[in-house]
C-alpha cells in the first residue's frame, strides 16, 4: 500500500512510499497572507498535486492521511488549517485518492502508548522506532541518516502517521481505532 502522510501548516511535515522507495520532510509555505488570496495555500497545493501524479494513467498512491486537528488557538489559525485541509482534499479528489484524518490522540497513542504525548516524547519514539534512518545528533537534535538534516516535529508526526497507516489498512477501510 502506497501511502502519503501528512502534518498540515505553515510547515507540512510529510512521509511517503511510492512503492520503490520512503521519502520525509518538511516544506515551509513563506509569505504574507492577503485577504483575497493567501499564496501558501496554492503553493501547497501546486506540491501535494505534483507528488500525487499519476505514473502510465494509474495513481502512484492509495491513500492519504493527515493529522486531524481539532482544535485552534486564533481564528487565523483555523482559517489557515482549513484551507490547507481544503487544498488537500481537492488535490486527492483532482487524482482519485482517497483521504483519512487521524484525530491527533489516536496519532499520539498509536506512536508512543500514550494519547497525550508530548512533542519530545514522539520524537523519542520516532527515534526508538525507526533508528538507524533517524538518530539523536551530538546536539540533542533528531536527524536523518545520509544527509544529516535536523528532523523537525511535523516531520516526526507525519512519519507516525505513515507507519500507522501502513500498519492499519482497517483502520483507514473502517475508520476503526487500531
Amino acid at each position: 500500500m502506497n501511502i502519503v502522510a501528512l502534518d498540515l501548516g505553515i510547515h507540512t511535515g510529510f512521509a511517503h512510499n511510492d512503492g520503490f522507495q520512503f521519502d520525509s520532510g518538511t516544506w515551509v509555505f513563506k509569505g504574507k497572507a492577503d485577504r483575497d488570496l493567501d499564496y501558501r495555500v496554492s503553493d501547497f497545493y501546486g506540491k501535494l498535486y505534483r507528488l500525487l501524479e499519476h505514473r502510465l494513467g494509474s495513481p502512484i498512491y492509495d491513500w492519504v492521511v493527515f493529522e486531524d486537528v481539532q482544535f485552534s488557538t486564533y481564528t487565523y489559525q483555523t482559517q489557515l488549517w482549513a484551507s490547507f485541509r481544503a487544498a488537500m482534499w481537492l488535490a486527492c479528489y483532482h487524482r482519485g485518492l482517497r483521504c483519512k484524518g487521524v484525530p491527533v490522540g489516536t496519532l499520539k497513542k498509536f506512536a508512543t502508548g500514550h494519547g497525550g504525548a508530548t512533542k519530545e516524547m514522539m520524537a523519542a519514539w520516532a527515534v526508538k522506532r525507526f533508528a538507524p534512518r533517524l538518530y539523536r545528533g551530538s546536539d540533542g537534535t533528531v536527524r536523518s541518516q545520509g544527509t544529516n538534516f535536523k528532523v523537525d516535529d511535523n516531520e516526526i508526526d507525519a512519519i507516525h502517521l505513515h507507519d500507522l497507516a501502513t500498519h492499519n489498512e482497517l483502520y483507514l477501510l473502517n475508520h476503526k481505532l487500531p
